[in-house]
């Protein structure tokens, strides 16, 4: 499952890689952009997005691997807990979540709120998911006040 899959990069690669794709996106113009972009059997695109995930839910699924890149900083604060708590609850036993977290200032035109990865470790522990990887990037567009931290929980 990947949430706020935005132009299909990722799940482009991961259905070339031989995996069945659940791509999550609320924007209908980069979604239909990136079904043209990436028409791969193995991807199903929806209109859904955080905090219900209402369409995902409806699937009835449980899944390997959640993907949740670059989104974390457009979900209110008010609403995070109960967006990790249905993302934990969408995966499969030792199934893997990943998330990045955005730090640095926000653009004008776009709404982002602060992320910080203390917050992942209070939902983690609250929800009995380990966190067993993080790593802190530089920004891949070179911008020099941005950086992301990298989290990957697995579910008992």
């Amino acid at each position: 499952l990947d949430v706020g899959s935005g132009s299909g990069r990722d799940v482009a690669w991961l259905a070339e890689m031989g995996h069945e794709i659940v791509a999550v996106e609320p924007s209908d113009n980069l979604r239909k952009q990136a079904e043209k972009l990436h028409p791969h059997p193995s991807i199903q695109w929806i209109d859904d997005s955080l905090p219900v995930l209402s369409e995902v839910y409806k699937l009835n699924l449980r899944f390997d691997l959640i993907l949740v890149s670059a989104v974390w900083m457009h979900i209110a604060p008010g609403l995070r807990e109960r967006s990790f708590r249905k993302l934990v609850n969408l995966l499969k036993p030792w199934g893997t979540l990943i998330l990045t977290l955005r730090h640095g200032p926000t653009p004008d035109e776009r709404i982002m709120c602060p992320t910080e990865s203390e917050e992942i470790y209070q939902f983690a522990n609250r929800y009995t998911i380990n966190v067993v990887f993080v790593a802190k990037n530089e920004d891949l567009y070179g911008r020099a006040e941005v950086t992301w931290t990298t989290m990957v929980l697995r579910l008992p």
